[in-house]
């Protein structure tokens, strides 16, 4: 299921959840960790998260040991997190807030090992399908976003932040032909809002 969705294999994916694979029980911290730190070399994504590396605002932030010697394969939620908020401001709440709360592995008599693996990793997302969405769209995968989307919950709601995600990453594509994509896509996800909309305010009447 990993190589699938970092391959960009939406029908791969498909099929997996076709035949019973429950992504619930599939996506942990560790795995969304994972996928992010596959995003191409060269790619926006892959430029944004390496911008956001080894910098942190918040309290909850890894402890000092764990920015020693950090490549783009170590990348934590919380530099995914400081590139939503700042390609979405105050319109959502804050993604991945607190993940090291619960502590981490490793620690004995001499301390916490250099190559103790924080705790959260094993746990699962509460929103795997949510989680798997915002990735693909960060990524400008459409098909893969849509599968997701259709998938997840709210769908208005996660057709506008997905809108307004591409369409601020647009702004920072230099590849003209990539950047166009982000737009069309963005378009694509703003209709489906408006139609989502028009058929539950229909459904009320």
């Amino acid at each position: 299921m990993c190589d699938a969705l970092l391959r960009d294999c939406p029908e791969l994916v498909r099929l997996f959840v076709e035949n019973g694979l429950d992504v619930g029980q599939f996506l942990t911290w560790g795995q969304l960790e994972n996928l992010y730190a596959g995003a191409p070399e060269g790619s926006l994504l892959h430029d944004l998260l390496e911008r956001h590396q080894g910098t942190s605002h918040e309290p909850s932030s890894p402890p000092e040991y764990l920015l020693l010697e950090r490549s783009l394969s170590d990348c934590h939620l919380s530099q995914v997190a400081r590139i939503l908020h700042e390609l979405l401001g105050d319109v959502c709440a804050p993604f991945y807030v607190g993940l090291h709360s619960a502590g981490q592995k490793g620690i004995g008599a001499k301390g916490l090992s250099p190559k103790a693996e924080p705790l959260y990793r094993t746990e699962l997302s509460p929103n795997p399908w949510t989680d798997l969405f915002i990735w693909a769209v960060l990524l400008n995968r459409g098909e893969m976003a849509m599968y997701f989307w259709e998938m997840a919950p709210d769908a208005v709601a996660g057709a506008l932040v997905a809108a307004r995600i591409l369409r601020e990453l647009s702004h920072r594509e230099m590849e003209a032909e990539e950047a166009a994509s982000m737009k069309n896509l963005a378009l694509r996800f703003e209709n489906l809002a408006i139609g989502v909309r028009e058929v539950g305010v229909g459904a009320e009447k």
